[in-house]
């Protein structure tokens, strides 16, 4: 390439600049970075914890804007960022007088240099003005999350560093708590009981954050009072959604560290092993039981079997010698009847004359039949020893003796029925309607003998069923007596007036238009004229209400009908003939 001079140069003339400005200042001490690279490279310091007080002055405070002021790092400004929450009011006021000393307006040589430092000077004062004041500092406190970690949830690193990771995370959230000391996460060797503890603190932390130096609106600059108050109620508004928002992230942190949690990982897989162990046990103790008292039963049958043996082999055995006793006493009175006949024999019956003969040989017979053994013995003996008269007068003596103790038992018999109460006439039998008689019938085949009170029950159920009716226990008593064939013929006559008077009731009704006209066919078994129809209806009920499938199906059937299960089994069977034959009779026709 050619260059030609189209016209001649000038002179070079030398100019003196003043060089001024926050660039100019950070080229002069050696620096040529912008100032948002300086802001870049102190978020990514104060990130990884490599910064020093060293390289913040003045480099850092070149980065400070006085009218953003409320964002800054005010513990980086007065140099306690390595302390921060931690520092005392007294670190504060050190940090702030060394600063003052350092970069305070009237310590600067030139008027230049004076105007440049006023501006991060203003910045210092704030943040001592924030720092300083107990209430403010709190507040700034509320929302320092300087460390980025506090807010990290746990991941697949937290798992195998579990300990590691989220014990300076719990220790860093536990400053906000208002109840102190906080329970610390501990180690993997703590108890259950530790763990617990500590879950169930951070499960319902109560935090003092409060926000407040995070509001938009300030409320000094209001120029009303209902403005004023429009603001607060902006600033209450958006402090509560950060509350909310702190718990979430809170209960978030909790929840994943008890879902990672080795210990509670090892104390569930305790439990479940435990359980398990104590279920096999309990399954175990169950059938040892079980094969004990199986045991046990086969034991108590055997021996009841053995002593039931036993018992019938006595019985048997004491059966056999009363037989035989009674057979040995019955041929002894045989023997001795006829010895003492032979003996009267001898004496021709003690008659003095024939009209005497037949009522001696009657007296010979009475005292053959009353008489025991001994007795007849002991007067054959007398007689035999005697003679004539003396014999004669024994054997009269001895009647007279059997007549007294007879005259003696008909007056005790007598005495005794005197000392009973009169049995009142017993009238029942003209007063019991047709209804009293079938409920009675009814009553005694449901309350069956055994029954508790079984009397006073059949008289209730006659008088609730029949409230006209006043029979009392007395009263059905003798009745039940009066007809000891309840179960036979009293009861199929009730039943057959049961049925009766239901024909009665029912055929003096004039036909509806739905009502068949046509006769129907009755079956004629016995059975069915013992049924009436109320205990018809409770059985259908029954038979409709209680499954196929139940085991004891014809028991309850019969509880709820107030019948024998053999009963109702046998009323089914003959309905189920009686629906069969009409089955056969329309299709043959």
């Amino acid at each position: 390439m050619e260059c030609r001079t189209v016209c001649p140069l000038s002179a070079l003339v030398k100019v003196r600049v003043e060089s001024v400005g926050r660039c100019f200042e950070a080229i002069r001490l050696g620096d040529s970075r912008s100032r948002a690279d300086l802001k870049d490279e102190k978020r990514k310091e104060l990130r990884d914890g490599t910064e020093n007080d060293s390289t913040k002055d003045p480099l850092y405070y070149l980065t400070l804007d006085p009218k953003e002021w409320k964002s800054q790092d005010h513990y980086a400004v007065l140099g306690l960022d390595a302390l921060r929450f931690k520092a005392s009011d007294d670190d504060i006021k050190k940090a702030y007088k060394k600063k003052v000393l350092k970069h305070h307006p009237d310590k600067k040589a030139s008027s230049t240099e004076r105007q440049e430092d006023d501006d991060f000077f203003t910045c210092i004062k704030r943040a001592y003005e924030v720092l300083g004041d107990p209430v403010r500092r709190r507040a700034y406190d509320s929302i320092d999350l300087h460390n980025n970690d506090m807010i990290q949830t746990v991941t697949n690193q937290s798992r195998e560093q579990f300990f590691e990771i989220l014990t300076p995370l719990f220790e860093a959230n536990a400053r906000w708590s208002r109840v102190q000391p906080v329970p610390s996460l501990g180690t993997n060797e703590s108890g259950i009981d530790d763990v617990n503890e500590f879950y169930s603190f951070w499960y319902g932390f109560d935090s003092w954050r409060e926000f407040s130096y995070l509001d938009e609106e300030d409320t000094e600059k209001a120029e009303s009072r209902e403005e004023r108050r429009w603001m607060e109620k902006q600033n209450k508004a958006a402090r509560q959604a950060r509350r909310k928002e702190e718990v979430a992230r809170i209960r978030q942190l909790v929840d994943n560290a008890y879902a990672f949690d080795p210990r509670i990982k090892r104390y569930k897989e305790e439990q479940k092993q435990k359980k398990l162990a104590e279920k096999k046990a309990k399954q175990q103790a169950a059938k040892a039981a079980a094969e004990q008292r199986e045991k046990e039963a086969r034991e108590a049958e055997a021996a009841e079997q053995r002593a039931k043996q036993e018992a019938e082999r006595q019985a048997k055995e004491e059966a056999a010698v009363a037989r035989k006793e009674k057979e040995t006493k019955k041929k002894e009175l045989r023997k001795e009847r006829k010895s003492f006949r032979a003996a009267c024999q001898t004496h021709n019956n003690f008659s003095a004359s024939e009209s005497e003969v037949p009522q001696r040989a009657e007296q010979i017979d009475v005292l053959c039949q009353v008489l025991s053994v001994d007795r007849l013995q002991a007067l054959r003996v007398r007689i035999e020893a005697s003679s004539g008269d003396d014999a004669r007068q024994s054997f009269l003596d001895e009647v007279e003796r059997v007549k007294e103790e007879e005259r003696m038992q008909r007056e005790a018999a007598a005495k005794a029925a005197e000392s009973q109460p009169t049995a009142r006439p017993s009238t029942t039998k003209s007063t019991w309607s047709e209804e009293e008689i079938a409920l009675l019938v009814k009553a005694v085949q449901r309350y069956p003998a055994g029954t508790v009170k079984r009397w006073e029950q059949i008289a209730s159920f006659i008088t609730t069923h029949l409230p006209s009716s006043t029979k009392s226990a007395e009263d059905v008593i003798i009745q039940v007596k009066r007809h000891q064939s309840i179960g036979g013929a009293m009861k199929l006559e009730a039943n057959k007036k049961a049925f009766a008077k239901f024909d009665r009731e029912h055929i003096s009704r004039a036909p509806t238009a739905s009502v068949s006209l046509e006769p129907t066919q009755r079956y004629d078994g016995p059975a069915l004229w013992q049924w009436s129809a109320d205990e018809q209806k409770l059985l259908e009920e029954a038979l409709r209400v209680v499954p196929s499938s139940a085991a004891d199906r014809w028991d309850r059937i019969a509880s709820h009908v107030g019948r024998s299960k053999k009963d109702c089994m046998k009323r089914c069977k003959e309905l189920v003939k009686m629906v069969q034959a009409k089955k056969g009779d329309s299709t043959t026709q």
